[in-house]
Formats: structure tokens, C-alpha cells, sequence
């Protein structure tokens, strides 16, 4: 919509949502940074990212743990494929867990994206992923087929190919695309970055440690940090970063406003364009 700078002003809200930038130039990063934003992005929004993280992951993984204490108290922990109530529960179980995963997938996306902006992310949007989850659910079988080849080669390709495609859920979610177009967005996008975003899975792989360590109970703040870290290197590949309110900056109102809107007998509202003054004998009455 046009702005008219004659119009009457908005409402003036200090906590503007961030604004999201079109696709630009990507921006640099550095693989402990983005830990150490993430760190601080977990630290104020710890209640959803964490336990978002947490009801999501058990809910994607429910069926197959069905399976699996079936297994264990009514099999003696064995594998009997001939043992028919087994072998519904393992196949049944696997293919709901990956229906369930590819949903609160989009959701987990949507959530560590907001988050990576600036913006506050809600318990809610983990179960938010119902419009991208047909997408989501394709993409994540054919990456997982497209892995499965690479490693079936030799390692090093799998490896190359699990950073290449890694991005794919963010183009899905943000971007509204396909599978196939998701996939290959997140390769191109990564075109000159595998190095970094392999030293950044080493980041990750310390930060899971550190979870472990603290008797497993910040394996879950763990995982929140490494996902808002990831969905920070999408927003500056892709140069859709955004601003919080609070970032230097981030406007507080439209740039042109002077602070406190203009004074007199346009207060609160912006001054006129560039070239126009105001009518001969001013504003008051006639």
C-alpha cells in the first residue's frame, strides 16, 4: 500500500515486529557467532524454544517408542520379524513418526525463524506447521534419499551433501517452495560455505557434548541453541535477516518521522516531501 505523508498518522506501537528484509546479498558469519547468538536468543526465549523442542520431539517420537517397548517386554528385546503384532507396530509406528516428524518440523522451522529475527517465538508455532507439512514430509524423504546414495558412494560426498542440503526446511517454510526447488536453493545458497558450515557442525557437536555433560539435561537447551544458530546462518545466506526493536538501527517509527512525530499544528505527523513548504500564510485558520 502507498504511504500518503498527508494522511493521518498510525498509531505509533514502541514494539514493532521485526521487519524481514526482501532476498538480498548475503551477509557475513562466523560459525562461533552464530553459537554465541543463539546462546543469547535461547537465553531470553528459553521456555518455548526449549520446551517447544521438547513436546515436539516426543510427540514425533511416540509410535516408534511403542514399538520398541513392545519389543522389549514382550520379546525379551529381540527382533522377531515373524511376530506379526511386531512387525505392524515397527511399520506402522515408523511411518506415523515420520508423518508427525515432517510436521512439527515446519512448525520447529517457523519457530527458530522467528527467533533468529528478533522476534519472539510462541509455544504455538510448533504445532503451526499444517500448510507446509506435505512439502515438508517430501522434502525430508527425498533428502534423506539423496543422503543414503552419497554415503552409499563413499563417505566424503555424503558428508559434502548433508551441508549442501541442510538449509532445505527454511526455504520450504520461508520461502514456500517445493522439495526440489527447496533442495536446490539450499545447495546453491551454500555454494562456497560447506567450510564453514562443517567447522559450524563441529561448533555443534561440542555444544551436544556440553548437554551430555550436564547429565542430560541440557541436551534439550542444547539442541534449541544449535537449531536458532542454523536458522541464523539461513537468514544471513539468504540476506532476510531482519532487526529487533531494540537493535541500533531498527526504526521506531517510519524514517522521516523527527522524534515525537513534528511539532505544532502537524503533531504526529511527518513533515512534507522534499521541495514543498508550507501554504502562504501558514496553517492556522482563515
Amino acid at each position: 500500500m502507498a504511504y500518503n505523508p498527508y494522511g493521518a498518522p498510525a498509531a505509533q506501537n514502541p514494539q514493532w515486529a521485526p521487519q524481514v528484509t526482501p532476498p538480498g546479498e548475503p551477509l557475513p558469519w562466523e560459525p562461533g557467532e552464530v553459537i554465541g547468538r543463539g546462546w543469547d536468543i535461547v537465553k531470553v526465549h528459553w521456555v518455548p524454544l526449549v520446551f517447544g523442542t521438547m513436546i515436539g520431539g516426543a510427540a514425533a517420537s511416540a509410535p516408534q517408542q511403542i514399538s520398541s517397548f513392545y519389543r522389549q517386554f514382550a520379546l525379551h528385546g529381540e527382533f522377531d520379524f515373524e511376530d506379526v503384532t511386531f512387525v505392524a507396530l515397527f511399520g506402522v509406528g515408523g511411518l506415523v513418526g515420520w508423518v508427525l516428524q515432517a510436521f512439527f518440523q515446519a512448525g520447529f522451522t517457523r519457530m527458530y525463524l522467528t527467533a533468529a529475527r528478533g522476534g519472539t517465538p510462541e509455544l504455538g508455532q510448533v504445532f503451526s506447521g499444517g500448510p507446509r507439512f506435505l512439502a515438508m514430509l517430501g522434502g525430508m524423504m527425498l533428502h534423506m534419499l539423496i543422503l543414503l546414495i552419497g554415503f552409499a558412494l563413499l563417505i566424503v560426498p555424503g558428508v559434502i551433501l548433508a551441508f549442501g542440503l541442510s538449509l532445505y526446511p527454511y526455504f520450504i517454510v520461508d520461502r514456500n517452495m517445493g522439495p526440489v526447488e527447496a533442495l536446490k536453493a539450499s545447495w546453491e545458497t551454500t555454494t562456497g560455505q560447506k567450510g564453514s558450515l562443517f567447522v559450524l557442525g563441529i561448533y555443534q557437536f561440542g555444544v551436544s557434548l556440553l548437554g551430555f555433560a550436564a547429565c542430560c539435561i541440557g541436551i534439550l537447551p542444547a539442541a534449541a541453541v544449535i537449531s536458532v544458530a542454523h536458522a541464523v546462518v539461513f537468514t544471513r545466506l539468504t540476506g532476510t535477516v531482519g532487526q529487533p526493536p531494540s537493535s541500533p538501527g531498527f526504526p521506531q517509527q517510519p524514517p522521516g518521522y523527527p522524534p515525537g512525530g513534528y511539532g505544532g499544528y502537524g503533531a504526529g505527523y511527518p513533515p512534507p516531501p522534499a521541495g514543498y513548504g508550507p501554504p502562504p500564510g501558514g496553517y492556522g485558520p482563515r
